[in-house]
């Protein structure tokens, strides 16, 4: 951590109109959620506030509205994968509906192998 702190740090100091700074959560590790972490970006979130600060990784909807409302002004939350598999992430965190899970397997395909994708993934229907 303390290499991503003087990054950090030194971004800050040098460009002071940066735009935002984008981290993973750490409980991510590049594959899949995990729940226990002994890490924190706490650290890049003081350094950085209270410029825009964006943390991504395994977030829900509890979890980022959470973040959001508590870690401070200029918090934002990301979603990735959700966001593939759920066209219409934006309503469905709204109104408290469930995410569909993602297929892994059809994340950023292309050629004439890639028929499944995010165009593919339904809007949410009650039922």
């Amino acid at each position: 951590m303390p290499t991503f702190t003087t990054l950090a740090q030194r971004i800050r100091d040098a460009h002071p109109d940066f735009a935002y700074l984008h981290v993973v959560e750490p409980r991510m590790n590049g594959e899949e959620y995990q729940a226990i972490t002994t890490e924190s970006n706490d650290a890049l979130r003081r350094i950085w506030a209270p410029r825009p600060f964006i943390a991504a990784g395994g977030f829900d909807r509890a979890e980022a509205m959470r973040a959001a409302d508590s870690e401070g002004e200029g918090v934002l939350v990301a979603f990735g994968r959700h966001f593939i598999s759920n066209p219409d992430l934006p309503r469905r965190l709204k109104n408290d509906w469930p995410l569909a899970k993602y297929d892994r397997s059809t994340f950023y395909t292309h050629g004439p192998e890639a028929v499944e994708g995010y165009i593919d993934y339904p809007a949410y229907a009650a039922t």
